[in-house]
This record gives structure tokens, C-alpha cells and sequence, in this order.
């Protein structure tokens, strides 16, 4: 909590300042791709259970790919706007006891504010920094495809995270409207406890999800995010 008042109070003088210095002078939209590394040991903890009561060859999820948007407006040498964008990493794998696909799906779309400033800017080159915070809404699904007969076994699930995002990045600019961007951004996030969004017979929707030990799943969402993009850049 106090880091998000913090990063707002940051927002709003970095605002003023800006404002009180040089005018509104573009709107920014940059889109990425790239991938997170994340430590979630509970998202491993399922992967690993269903290699063991499955027979399944999963490895661990460590890499999702990530998509990301933003729309800024440019005031003096900040910008300030909102982002989302998609992170995902999908998984299947052949089951030899049930003879079967078994399949794991993890999802993330964050939606916040995003806060840049230039360090440094030539001609073409801009060196930048950057801080971003929200809400990330996330899913986490599987589903058995049985190869002979039988029904699909479908268990999906949800939570959200708060999150923190910090990083440096450099643009360079091949004209006054395109540029090419790269970043390097650290996130710190951690999921509240999954629930059920649907009833599958032995679970209702709403239900917590457990494990065997009675614990609660979690994600652990921490880690590095590298990004490559497009920045597209309009004076107003």
C-alpha cells in the first residue's frame, strides 16, 4: 500500500512540474513483445504434482511470453498514460496412466499507470526510465483430452495481483513518427489465492483452490521482463 501511494504522489509531482516547465507537446503508443522470467514455485508445485499422479513430462514454467501496450501523453521530458497487455505460457503433454493430453494454461492481463522520463535524448537516441503500477488479472487453466473416449476434464481458475513495475529502456527514433524500442524492467507482483470461476462437479465456483496439503495456490510473480517494440509518436 505504501508503495502505491508513493509511486501516485510521484505521478502527480512529476505532473505538475512538467506542466508548469513546457506544454503538452505528443501522444506516445508503444507496443512490445517479449517474455517475463518469473519465480512461481506453486506454478511449478502443479506441473511437478502432475508429473508425478499423471506420468506427464512437464518442465517448469519460468519464461511466459508477454504482450504490451501503452498510451502516453508527452509533457516536457515525461510521459504519463496507461498500459495493459497479455502474458501467457501454454503446456501440454501426453499422459501414458490415462492416456491422454494433459494441458496447463497460465494468463496475465495487467492494467495500470505508467509513468517515463527521458535521461537522455539526441536526434534519433532517448534513454529512458520508467514506472508502472496496477492490477493484473489472472487465469490458470488445464483440461484432459482423453485419445480414445471419455470426456474432457476442464478445471479453471482466477485470481489478481498487484503490481510494480521499474525499469531503463532506449529508443531510436528512424524518423519523427517510428521508432524502435528495447527495455529491461524488474516487477515485483504476488497473486492473491486462486479460486474456481467454474462449477466442475467437485468443486463450486468460488471455492478456493487447495492442494493435497491444504494449502492455498498462489503466484509468486517477481522477476524480469525484457521487451522489444514499436514506438509510434504524434505531435499535437
Amino acid at each position: 500500500m505504501r508503495l502505491k501511494v508513493l509511486l501516485v504522489l510521484f505521478l502527480i509531482l512529476s505532473y505538475s512540474q512538467n506542466v508548469g516547465s513546457s506544454e503538452l507537446h505528443g501522444l506516445k503508443i508503444n507496443f512490445n513483445t517479449g517474455f517475463s522470467y518469473i519465480n512461481s514455485k506453486d506454478l511449478n508445485t502443479v506441473t511437478q504434482g502432475m508429473n508425478a499422479g499423471y506420468g506427464t513430462d512437464f518442465k517448469n514454467i519460468h519464461m511466459p511470453m508477454l504482450l504490451n501496450f501503452a498510451m502516453m501523453l508527452d509533457i516536457g521530458r515525461s510521459s504519463i498514460g496507461i498500459e495493459s497487455g497479455y502474458e501467457f505460457a501454454n503446456r501440454s503433454s501426453y499422459s501414458a496412466i490415462y492416456n491422454s493430453v494433459e494441458t496447463i494454461n497460465y494468463s496475465g492481463v495487467p492494467f495500470g499507470l505508467k509513468y517515463q522520463y527521458e535521461l537522455y535524448k539526441a536526434k534519433h537516441l532517448a534513454i529512458i526510465i520508467d514506472a508502472a503500477t496496477g492490477i493484473m488479472f489472472l487465469g490458470f487453466n488445464m483440461n484432459n483430452k482423453p485419445s480414445i473416449a471419455g470426456d474432457e476434464i476442464n478445471f479453471n481458475s482466477y485470481a489478481k495481483a498487484w503490481y510494480l513495475t521499474s525499469g531503463i529502456g532506449s529508443t531510436y527514433y528512424i524518423n519523427d513518427v517510428v521508432g524502435i524500442n528495447a527495455s529491461f524492467k524488474f516487477r515485483y507482483s504476488k497473486s492473491s489465492d486462486f479460486r474456481y470461476s467454474s462449477d466442475d462437479g467437485r468443486h463450486n465456483s468460488g471455492d478456493e483452490v487447495r492442494f493435497s496439503d491444504g494449502s492455498h495456490l498462489t503466484m509468486n510473480l517477481l522477476g524480469l521482463q525484457f521487451l522489444l517494440g514499436l514506438v509510434l509518436n504524434w505531435s499535437l
